[in-house]
């Protein structure tokens, strides 16, 4: 019985402890992290669709900013095991609203979050990624033909006195040539310059033209004569196919080898 009493007195001695008396950091950090925790910064960009080489904007939000030090932006990359991994980009001192400006360099898309220290939370809190979609122009040699003519290649030459990359044809005999390659509907623009190579003969002209999915003409060029460069840029609606057709118009024996020089696509979603 004198033991029942004492254990009964012992619980009651302890319930009758006042709250205020309970040390509210028995457990070191719990009361910031869990504060911490659920205060996840909010990261917004500027633009949803960029061009590589662009200026972006990750504007931020910090929702307890007073309980926050350090604020980290990273990008997400793939490691040489093709893992993820996120890389510090910049960071500043905490505070509610915040911006970055970084230049887009990823390809395909490009994924961005930050981190925030803070006070009493060991390892930083990481935002939800935001991603954008990263355009970017590809070298036309960078597609290799599916179709072409036995005399036509990719190469160098001069058109009025510059050097360009080239895709056009050369022999004496030969008035015409075509290519086709497959953008794969992930480009949406097409340039280049076109003209003749300084090695057609004086009085010589051409022309060349653009093709969509095999069937479209896209674009034809004006009469092409020597010392004439014409610059172009089109829209196109994602082909799959993409065709070159350069003809020599000069008379008969004059050779003419009309080219297109720097040509390149507006791409998404192609790998190197």
């Amino acid at each position: 019985m004198k033991l029942v009493i004492s254990l009964a007195a012992t619980v009651v001695a302890l319930t009758s402890v006042p709250a205020a008396a309970v040390p509210t950091d028995a457990v070191p950090g719990r009361s910031a992290d869990r504060a911490a925790a659920a205060a996840k910064a909010v990261v917004t960009a500027s633009a949803e669709q960029v061009t590589e080489g662009d200026s972006l904007t990750l504007r931020v939000k910090v929702p307890t900013s007073k309980d926050a030090k350090k604020v980290v932006l990273e990008e997400r990359r793939d490691d040489v095991f093709g893992d993820p991994t996120w890389d510090r980009i910049d960071g500043t001192r905490a505070k509610a609203r915040l911006a970055f400006a970084t230049t887009v360099t990823a390809q395909n898309e490009a994924t961005y979050r930050v981190t925030v220290t803070y006070r009493g939370r060991e390892k930083p809190v990481a935002s939800r990624p935001v991603t954008v979609t990263v355009w970017r122009w590809i070298a036309l040699q960078e597609f290799e033909p599916y179709l072409q003519s036995s005399t036509a290649t990719y190469t160098e030459a001069d058109i009025n006195g510059t050097s360009y990359a080239v895709w056009g044809g050369y022999g004496s005999t030969a008035r015409s040539w075509e290519a086709r390659v497959t953008p794969g509907r992930n480009c949406t623009k097409f340039r280049a310059v076109l003209g003749l190579s300084d090695g057609s003969d004086d009085g010589s002209s051409g022309v060349v033209s653009f093709t969509s999915d095999e069937a479209t003409t896209v674009y034809q060029s004006p009469s092409l004569v020597p010392g004439m460069t014409v610059p172009v840029a089109l829209d196109l609606a994602a082909p799959y196919r993409f065709g070159m057709s350069a003809t020599n118009t000069s008379a008969d024996k004059v050779r003419s080898y009309p080219m297109v020089a720097d040509g390149a696509f507006y791409c998404t979603g192609i790998e190197d």
